[in-house]
């Protein structure tokens, strides 16, 4: 803990938080965020009628994204690749709190949600390829489904909730398009990576190798044949503290774990943060270049 933080026994047996207020009950291992009892008395279920994403784009954004596709196509030969641009699924109503009363209390008017976003998202994807996809090879969308120790939601939930409408996404996608689908989802999300795989994911990023149950060998023995690996080379969480030698063998050993076979595309896991030290910037560029070739 931060030394600026400040705990405070009670005579319950509680702990306050000084500096939020918030207090962990006797006996108890969390602390009970301020407002959450008073979020809970007056919540009201969201409206998924109220709940209209957009599913089109203006003809100049899309002409201008069709122009800047074309000529990176004809003037480079880089793989191009389009950032988040879609509706997706990761959108939370009721915000945080509100999603997860709805998840396990009113999973159909989730659903509801979901089924939305995902119609939406079909329509732009549509308009999305007849601007730009002739030029481009991968299309990103996002959403963080794991945390550091599993599916943040849980597998199961997952699986019955969100499962079928990415199923109905990713295989509509496939249908609309010929660019393939880059999933960012930060975390451990091994426990799905088969029912990913079978929705018709392509691509993962960032493969955040420091989360459980996420090492490299055990990703590319598992799924290698099935997803192209995209990132997972360097993990800063892995790193801190670590000098030259330690960066490079770190990198090289993914790296060369992760390209066997191919099906990798070299990256760091997250952004590279703003604190790397020059000398990991300088391990993490040398291990690449000495390792990058197929042998």
């Amino acid at each position: 803990m931060p030394v600026s933080e400040h705990f405070e026994t009670q005579k319950d047996g509680s702990v306050l938080w000084k500096t939020y207020g918030s207090v962990c009950p006797k006996d108890s291992f969390f602390f009970d965020w301020p407002g959450v009892t008073d979020f809970f008395k007056e919540f009201v279920y969201p409206d998924p009628e109220n709940y209209n994403p957009p599913d089109s784009f203006a003809d100049e954004f899309l002409g201008n994204l069709e122009n800047l596709a074309k000529q990176l196509y004809e003037e480079t030969d880089y793989s191009l690749s389009l950032g988040e641009t879609v509706t997706d699924l990761q959108f939370q109503p009721g915000g945080r709190m509100g999603w997860m009363v709805l998840l396990k209390e009113n999973p159909d008017l989730m659903k509801a949600y979901l089924e939305k976003a995902c119609t939406a998202s079909l329509k732009q994807i549509a308009l999305l390829d007849q601007a730009v996809g002739k030029y481009v090879d991968i299309m990103l969308i996002a959403d963080d489904i794991g945390d550091n120790r599993d599916v943040g939601i849980g597998a199961e939930t997952w699986r019955e909730i969100y499962k079928p409408f990415y199923h109905r996404l990713f295989h509509g996608w496939h249908e609309r398009t010929s660019m393939k689908i880059s999933l960012h989802s930060c975390g451990s999300i091994s426990s799905i990576l088969d029912d990913l795989i079978e929705c018709g994911l392509d691509i993962l990023n960032p493969v955040q190798i420091s989360a459980n149950n996420m090492k490299p060998d055990m990703l590319k023995d598992r799924f290698g044949s099935s997803l192209v690996f995209y990132g997972g080379d360097y993990d800063s969480q892995m790193m801190k503290g670590r000098n030259y030698d330690e960066v490079y063998e770190h990198v090289k050993n993914n790296l060369n774990i992760l390209k066997k076979g191919g099906g990798h595309i070299f990256c760091g896991v997250h952004n590279l943060p703003p604190d790397m030290p020059e000398d990991h910037i300088r391990a993490f560029f040398a291990a690449w270049l000495d390792n990058r070739n197929y042998s």
